[in-house]
């Protein structure tokens, strides 16, 4: 599999997967849960659930047009969200009476999961030419700041 082939199609497919699926949970999460086969009594978590997804596809659509060093991140972490997806999906299969969502659910997470994997383990190829200077630095400051407050709050809690 070609890394330079796959990295821009598997983006904004992650893109419409994440978008499609958390505006639905989000905005209608009874109709959605109707739809689906999932019971639909808690649409609070429904609407949680749908904002994180649709946070992913937010996230990777503003960074559609960034290089391969300014999305290695948030391409690993399309990688956690969706292994969890397929931990996920199989304790619901093993539960039984799994709604046929998640079985759709499990193979996208399964593609996607592979996906971003390879471009973990082969990342595109970089264009030519001088690295901007932003990328000189791994990782912003503002997000090493925010990353800090957001731990020195959790641990306050």
């Amino acid at each position: 599999m070609d890394s330079n082939r796959i990295f821009r199609p598997l983006l904004w497919l992650l893109v419409l997967a994440g978008a499609f699926f958390g505006l639905a949970a989000t905005i209608a999460p009874a109709t959605f849960a109707a739809l689906t086969g999932f019971s639909g009594t808690d649409a609070f978590t429904y609407r949680l659930a749908g904002a994180g997804t649709f946070a992913y596809a937010v996230g990777l659509a503003s960074g559609s047009q960034a290089s391969w060093v300014e999305l290695r991140i948030p391409i690993a972490s399309t990688l956690a969200f969706n292994a969890a997806s397929i931990l996920a999906c199989l304790v619901a299969i093993y539960s039984g009476g799994a709604p046929w969502l998640v079985y759709v659910i499990l193979l996208a997470s399964i593609a996607f999961t592979a996906a971003t994997w390879q471009l973990l383990r082969e990342p595109p190829h970089a264009v030519a030419g001088k690295a901007r200077a932003e990328l000189e630095h791994p990782i912003a400051q503002w997000l090493v700041v925010l990353y800090v407050i957001g731990v020195v709050a959790a641990a306050a809690w």
